[in-house]
């Protein structure tokens, strides 16, 4: 077998034979023109069985989808997520590329686990999903840390845990090359949108395609099929009409892009939906079982797609399941909702979403060799983007001798050409574009990695298929990594090192550069400082103990407010006075980000002192006395204890520093003398009062008073 794309024959005779052997495989996008925007769309809720009806019976009243057929790829038979079909579950997976429950063998990270259709607010897929996968990366982390602008458009305010989840708190650091940020989304817009309002929604995207600086990864979400299908029905006269309402918007969409120069020819369109519907209840999707709701369309709009082509002759493994359901075992496997990410990352490309379980591979194309004919002037032609074919002149089809032709070709730009002239050339004669090897195109790139998220590496590579791959760790085979991409799902320490590939096909094998994998460890506080109690004038000291990568740096705060020249592990606060009394705790940062302690409270201890001593009184029988005391000292609370004589009258505990005691109806037996013991945590013994004296006085008494 010969490794080439197409055979030019050429013989000078009475009649001239042009034959052009094109290879199986039609080129498509990953090879054509350059895809450098994507616009990638979810219909909600619209069906497939639906829609191929629609388009195949009244083509007139859905232009815009007729389009996306004719001018673009399409299948009406790509399958929802297998367990459930829901919008937000769903959408978590077009985002991360991983199945909402855990497929059978699959490792336990395989998931993303988000099974709610009405999130929370504090939801994100990360904190609310599969735990054992802290961090679930989207096509928005891929995008954003390789520098490209993002914008988000949603018509359901429930997905605003899209937005919530890739947020500048949410989000993971950029780790790679530059810092782009925590925030992947640069534009988010998010509300509930139904109806003719729809084209607001719609508006916002055509206004940002419209710039001189469009987004280069939009995602928009638009709800009207779902909504209409709950109100009225899937299928029904009402549910068409918002179908055709929605391919208006489709068609605004790509008139956009085309009207842009920016765009035209650079952007790739992709459209899914989240689920189908009108399965057991015309009104109703959630039966994941049923056909009519497991059952979604897709289309592929970008430059080198072939227009009117099955999507599913375009991916080297996919394939059409038919009526089956098709769980995560079948394989190849279908075309789901969920390949929309990496199939957008790969025009794009760029490499996959870490941890996806969805890995679309498009066939790789090989550029076509054409021939023109003026006089005894004989031309072929190539396209100038075919990067590593070389052209190459036999005298036999099958020979074992190829000949590489190395002067007289043009570059026309898009095209090169070589021109011979057939009087010279006598003898029958072939030429072919052949590749100058098997060629690992790009990747796998370095990345550093926080430890317990998920890594991949991935590579891209041209030659003649099947090809086949073994990842390497250092010189040591990495037993059962053999695809174009390796996953490591839980990063430890221990996974730090240098990653590479051998590709090899029938002919060749190639061997990728090293990629090395960083683990950063997560910045963390493993001893806490602790509470203090310290005497007035005494030193209170703070420690911390924490753990990161490279060099900590620790500033120390009291009540919120930075302390100047605090800015080692350790505290030390003194001689202390009630000013210093308060909260205290330190802010830890590394390379990577930064931690807060708890606040650990400093405690200024000063004994209970007596401001005002409890007062004697003489007072008459039925008469109310009130003995009080105001009272110095830290902390609160105090504890009062009154007395008569050695007799405890009342005790209580109170925040604050002063106190009555009150003694109603005062009679004779309540005279002599009274006393309170005031404590607090600086001297638990307590402070004892003066004595203050009472007189009781009875009427007897004043009655013989001079």
């Amino acid at each position: 077998m010969k490794r080439c794309a197409s055979i030019v024959s050429f013989r000078l005779a009475k009649v001239f034979a042009l034959a052009v052997l094109t290879a199986l495989g039609a080129s498509v996008a990953s090879h054509g023109a350059p895809v450098s925007y994507v616009v990638h769309a979810s219909l909600d809720g619209l069906g497939a069985k639906y829609l191929e009806y629609y388009v195949s019976n009244a083509p007139a009243q859905f232009p815009n989808f007729v389009r996306l057929m004719s001018e673009g790829a399409f299948t009406f038979n790509a399958r929802c997520d297998y367990d459930v079909s829901e919008t937000v579950p769903n959408h978590a997976t077009m985002f991360t590329g991983r199945p909402v429950m855990r497929p059978a063998d699959a490792p336990v990270t395989a998931n993303h686990g988000y099974n709610s259709n009405f999130p929370g607010a504090a939801d994100t897929f990360h904190n609310s999903g599969n735990t054992n996968v802290p961090y679930k990366a989207s096509f928005f982390d891929v995008a954003h840390d390789h520098g490209l602008s993002t914008a988000l458009y949603t018509g359901k305010t429930r997905l605003a845990i899209c937005e919530r989840s890739y947020n500048e708190i949410n989000g993971a650091f950029d780790l790679f090359e530059d810092d782009n940020g925590r925030d992947k989304i640069d534009f988010a817009a998010v509300a509930d949108v139904s109806g003719a309002s729809i084209s607001n929604e719609v508006n916002a995207l055509v206004l940002d395609l419209a710039s001189a600086a469009p987004k280069r990864y939009s995602f928009i979400h638009i709800a009207e099929p779902d909504l209409t299908g709950h109100a009225s029905g899937w299928g029904s006269a009402n549910w068409s009409n918002a179908v055709r309402m929605v391919d208006a918007q489709v068609g605004r969409i790509l008139d956009a892009i085309e009207a842009n120069p920016v765009l035209a020819g650079r952007t790739a369109v992709i459209i899914g939906a989240d689920h189908g519907g009108g399965g057991v209840t015309p009104n109703g999707h959630t039966e994941s079982y049923h056909i009519k709701n497991y059952t979604i369309p897709f289309f592929l709009w970008s430059p080198g797609t072939p227009g009117g082509a099955n999507l599913y002759t375009l991916f080297s493994n996919r394939a059409d399941p038919g009526t089956n359901r098709a769980d995560y075992s079948v394989s190849p496997p279908p075309i789901r909702g969920g390949d929309g990410g990496n199939l957008a990352l790969s025009l794009l490309g760029l490499p996959a979403i870490p941890g996806s379980y969805f890995l679309p591979e498009l066939k790789v194309a090989e550029p076509p060799l054409t021939a023109t004919r003026e006089g005894t002037l004989m031309t072929l032609w190539w396209p100038a983007a075919a990067e590593g074919f070389f052209l190459e002149f036999s005298d036999m089809a099958d020979a074992s001798i190829w000949h590489k032709v190395t002067r007289g070709i043009v570059n026309h730009g898009e095209l090169l050409s070589f021109t011979f002239d057939l009087q010279v050339t006598r003898d029958a004669g072939f030429f072919r574009l052949r590749t100058a090897g098997l060629i690992i195109a790009g990747g796998p790139r370095s990345q550093a990695v926080f430890a317990g998220n998920s890594a991949g590496f991935q590579v891209t590579t041209r030659g003649s298929g099947p090809l086949r791959y073994q990842w390497h760790r250092g010189s040591r085979r990495i037993i059962g990594q053999t695809n174009a991409m390796l996953t490591i799902p839980v990063i430890s320490l221990t996974d730090a090192g240098s990653y590479r590939v051998v590709v090899a096909d029938y002919l060749d094998a190639a061997t990728s550069a090293d990629a090395v994998l960083t683990v950063l460890t997560a910045l963390v506080i493993t001893r806490q400082p602790l509470d203090r109690m310290v005497a007035s004038n005494g030193v209170a000291q703070f420690s911390v103990v924490a753990e990161g990568g490279g060099t900590l740096a620790y500033l120390w705060k009291r009540d919120g407010v930075a302390l100047d020249g605090a800015t080692a592990s350790s505290l030390s606060v003194g001689p202390v006075s009630l000013e210093q009394d308060g909260s205290y705790s330190v802010m830890v940062s590394d390379a990577n980000g930064s931690v807060e302690s708890r606040a650990a409270r400093l405690t200024v201890l000063i004994p209970p002192t007596f401001l005002t001593q409890p007062m004697a009184q003489t007072v008459h029988v039925g008469d109310d006395v009130t003995f009080s005391v105001t009272m110095s000292g830290n902390p609160l609370p105090f504890g009062y204890e009154w007395r008569r004589g050695a007799i405890v009258l009342e005790s209580n505990t109170v925040d604050s520093t002063s106190a009555t005691f009150t003694i109603p109806s005062v009679r004779t037996n309540d005279a002599g003398a009274y006393r309170v013991v005031v404590r607090n945590v600086a001297f638990p013994a307590g402070k004892i009062s003066n004595v203050a004296s009472l007189t009781v006085l009875t009427n007897a008494t004043t009655a013989g008073a001079p």
